[in-house]
């Protein structure tokens, strides 16, 4: 792959911000031009005809930054409502040499071989997941909603419900020694939880879609999980089920989460048996991409692993594995 000597790159302001001139450009280059400058429309040329030094290597990252000015009100014409409070928000049309660009979260790889694919990693259950319970049954429901109250942006959260069972067991677990876990996309993310519960959040497969983050959630409460098959000789206080709500948030402004990208999403069937007008009514089902952990040892689930995958960019319908 040769380097790139000429480039053109130009976007779109959404939200009325500026860059108000060449000067705003916080990393000078001598071979980048500022083409448009206190518009909505920005565009940058490097090439032969503004002295061009330095070439775009392949594989090599050319960082390009500056400071842009806010617009100077919500009220601004073309403004975006999603983000007009914050009078900044993310760029749209973005083109370099006349190809659209698209937000990448990964690493992105374009080989000699195969011009036209991205090679990406990407989260999936290992082929030892166990499926049928040995003793814990992990169900799930996402929460999504019609409608969000005012001042909640979509995307700022995701939020599940997990019930845990001891569906097979021949005795009743320790609460303690139970624990799931929640593999997700991200970007940063909080947890939110209470005094009951023992929240872990740390990298989890970096680099890999879907998988990025991983939150453990363990129980501090005393008490043991019922065996359903021997539920009279459980010791007390004794609990039929686990049940958990949570909810994630971004700490990224104007990143979005998307929790149908998280390894421990499924989209649970819609039930209309609900008089709920604001949430989306779904039902809990077995969710085997959310490993269950007794003693740390993994009794429900699977915990994922990364392949590689390469996704194309024009001309294909499907991915392709290897």
């Amino acid at each position: 792959m040769d380097p790139i000597e000429d480039w053109k790159l130009g976007w779109n302001f959404t939200t009325g911000e500026r860059i108000s001139s060449p000067g705003d450009l916080t990393i000078y280059r001598p071979d980048v031009a500022l083409l448009s400058y206190n518009t909505s429309n920005t565009e940058l040329e490097a090439g032969s005809d503004v002295n061009a030094t330095e070439f775009i290597q392949p594989r090599q990252p050319y960082p390009i930054s500056f400071v842009g000015t806010k617009a100077a009100s919500a009220h601004e014409p073309n403004i975006d409502p999603t983000y007009s409070p914050f009078l900044v928000g993310p760029l749209a049309n973005l083109a370099f040499n006349n190809l659209i660009c698209s937000s990448s979260k990964g690493e992105t790889l374009q080989t000699p071989s195969q011009p036209q694919l991205l090679l990406e990693a990407k989260a999936v259950a290992p082929a030892n997941t166990i499926f049928a319970p040995k003793n814990i049954l992990v169900e799930y429901a996402p929460i999504t909603f019609y409608s969000l109250p005012f001042g909640v942006l979509p995307g700022s959260f995701t939020q599940f419900f997990v019930r845990m069972t001891n569906i097979l067991g021949p005795t009743a677990i320790p609460v303690e020694t139970i624990e799931f876990q929640y593999w997700f996309d991200g970007p940063d993310l909080e947890e939110s939880g209470c005094e009951n519960l023992n929240l872990n959040l740390t990298d989890g497969l970096p680099g890999v879609t879907g998988a990025r983050y991983l939150l453990s959630v363990g129980f501090s409460a005393a008490g043991h999980l019922q065996a359903i098959s021997n539920s009279s000789v459980s010791p007390q206080p004794s609990f039929e089920t686990l049940e958990v709500l949570l909810r994630i948030q971004t700490l990224k402004f104007l990143e979005e989460l998307n929790a149908t990208s998280d390894y421990s999403y499924i989209d649970a069937p819609i039930t209309s048996n609900s008089a709920n007008t604001s949430i989306v009514p779904r039902l809990a089902i077995p969710n085997a991409h959310i490993p269950a952990l007794v003693d740390n040892k993994v009794v429900w689930g699977g915990i994922p692993i990364a392949v590689s995958i390469c996704r194309a960019q024009a001309g294909l319908d499907e991915d392709c594995q290897f």
